[in-house]
């Protein structure tokens, strides 16, 4: 894992792992707090939880 941060005080975390549930619901724990920006694999699948979520509170 490589943490760098920003001059804007904002942190860019690299890291190798696999892509599944476990880490979407790590960088989900985060909230609007974390973006991913790679792999667009995980940016989907926060994207697909959000929107149920989303959902889920609108009804």
């Amino acid at each position: 894992m490589k943490i760098k941060e920003l001059a804007c005080g904002d942190l860019h975390v690299t890291m190798n792992v696999a892509v599944n549930a476990l880490l979407k619901q790590w960088v989900m724990y985060y909230g609007s707090i974390a973006e991913v920006l790679k792999p667009a694999k995980l940016r989907q699948m926060i994207l697909d939880s959000a929107k149920e979520l989303v959902g889920m509170y609108e009804k």
